[in-house]
């Protein structure tokens, strides 16, 4: 990723900004790149914002989170904000399904066979055509390249993927720090409640929402509580 960053840097110099990066590893990182909230994500133009471990940010889990609604508009309108968007993440059954959807070029590492199996089923050809053509690389050199699919006309082509020039040990750790007490504190919508709830075995049927939600109608948690433990199951 901050390879790719460093690319985009020197052709045009644009902004570059790591979204929610722990402040502790700002200073691991150069100048020129810096660490954005995520609830400023739709206020900087003509920019690079790059998602390290995308699934902290747009998990796909929280489909129905206010945040992960307002990237997915914020990425159909990307182009006229001339933002560049970077997504990383360790599996894309990770990351929400509306944020794939407008993704025009994909870099794929190697996936395991575990990984593969349970991958969303839509995008078990693609992977499938980045394992086939990574097979050509010997096993001990096959972490360094990629498959690049979608880029303009191309067909999907092998890149040696070299580390960008600031690269330190350090920055392999990057979100050692994190810590997820910043999103307990935040404002949830109802849902996430809920969830929150049946996770935490305090909701087994909606109508031990009740208490949580006095003002609610009884249809909207009937709805919800259905919802929510459909979407747990998948």
């Amino acid at each position: 990723m901050y390879r790719l960053a460093e690319i985009a840097y020197g052709l045009r110099q644009r902004p570059v900004y790591v979204v929610n990066l722990p402040p502790t590893s700002a200073s691991l990182l150069p100048e020129w790149i810096r660490p954005l909230h995520k609830s400023q994500i739709d206020k900087v133009t003509d920019a690079i914002l790059l998602f390290e471990e995308s699934a902290l940010v747009a998990f796909s889990r929280s489909w129905y989170s206010s945040f992960n609604k307002l990237l997915s508009k914020l990425n159909a309108i990307a182009y006229h904000k001339r933002q560049s968007h970077i997504y990383v993440v360790q599996n894309m059954s990770l990351l929400d399904r509306n944020v794939i959807s407008m993704i025009d070029v994909l870099m794929l590492k190697d996936y395991n066979y575990v990984q593969y199996k349970l991958e969303r089923e839509e995008l078990r050809e693609i992977v499938g055509t980045a394992a086939i053509m990574l097979r050509q690389i010997p096993p001990s050199e096959r972490v360094r390249y990629a498959v690049v699919i979608g880029l303009y006309d191309y067909p999907p082509f092998l890149f040696e993927y070299k580390l960008a020039s600031f690269w330190k040990e350090e920055l392999a750790y990057i979100w050692e720090k994190y810590s997820f007490e910043s999103e307990r504190a935040e404002a949830t919508t109802m849902t996430e409640q809920i969830e929150r709830l049946v996770v935490e075995g305090k909701a087994k049927s909606w109508k031990d929402l009740k208490p949580y939600f006095p003002q609610a109608k009884d249809q909207t948690l009937r709805v919800l509580f259905r919802r929510v433990k459909k979407r747990l199951a998948e």
